[in-house]
Formats: C-alpha cells, sequence, structure tokens
C-alpha cells in the first residue's frame, strides 16, 4: 500500500535584523510592524524571526533609493505598463505619497517605490484583491 502525502509550502522566515538588512527596512519600524501585527514573526533561539512574505510587504511601503528619479502618476503607469487608474488608487492609498508638484501641478512620486509596487502587483494572481492587505499596510497602522 503507497500513501501519497500532500507537499505543504511552508513560510519562509529570516531573522528580523538579516531581513531588515537584507531589503533595507530600518530594523526599528520593522519592530514596530511585528508589533503592531503587519508582519508574522515568531521567536527561536531568543532571535525574532519573520515572514519574508510580509517583510517584502513592508520594503514595498518604505523604499526609496538616494537620488530618487520623481516621476508623475501618470508617467509611473505608463513606464509600468499598468492602469493610470491603478497607480492613482495607489497614491490614494497613501502607498506612492507626492513628493512634488510638477508642471501643471502633477503630482511626482518615487520611480523606484513605484517600481517595487509594479512588481508586487506583476506577482499578485488574485484580480480585485487588495495589494497591500489592510491589516499590513503601514500608513492604515500609523507606523510610516
Amino acid at each position: 500500500m503507497t500513501v501519497e502525502l500532500e507537499a505543504i509550502d511552508f513560510p519562509e522566515y529570516l531573522p528580523l535584523d538579516r531581513a531588515a538588512k537584507q531589503y533595507h527596512i530600518d530594523p526599528e519600524l520593522l519592530r514596530r510592524a511585528v508589533d503592531a501585527g503587519a508582519v508574522e514573526a515568531g521567536e527561536t533561539g531568543g532571535q525574532i524571526i519573520v515572514a519574508v512574505a510580509d517583510v517584502v510587504l513592508v520594503a514595498a511601503q518604505v523604499c526609496a533609493a538616494e537620488n530618487d528619479e520623481l516621476v508623475s502618476l501618470n508617467e509611473a503607469a505608463r513606464r509600468l505598463g499598468i492602469s493610470s487608474k491603478t497607480v492613482f488608487l495607489w497614491h490614494k492609498y497613501g502607498w506612492l505619497p507626492a513628493l512634488a508638484t510638477g508642471s501643471r501641478n502633477a503630482k511626482l512620486i518615487s520611480w523606484s517605490r513605484a517600481q517595487a509596487f509594479g512588481k508586487l502587483h506583476r506577482q499578485q494572481t488574485q484580480y480585485g484583491s487588495r495589494l497591500i492587505p489592510r491589516d499590513k499596510d503601514l500608513f492604515r497602522l500609523g507606523l510610516i
């Protein structure tokens, strides 16, 4: 008699400090996100470990590169190949804050941050689902 076992995908975890360094996140912000329940975490060997999938969501919300290019919401949508309505929603949710105002009062946002959200958007499998779940939205939780 042969028994077939179903493969289970376990989430990947990293130590908090290593995850913060690898994803360029302030370790203190990551700790606050864990405390707020926005990042799934546990403890092993006296060390806090965090779910990589949640850390990726945090990184997308806070990423910004030095000397980052500023682009309009419409330009970001065009470059990412997605609907401008989607990018405007990301701005409305606070995920892509306006850093400056361009000609004709265009809101200018961080291109690297827009790219991070574009990457999440392409990886998302469910049409119509929220890119950042409400319980993991650092802006809504008052962490950023």
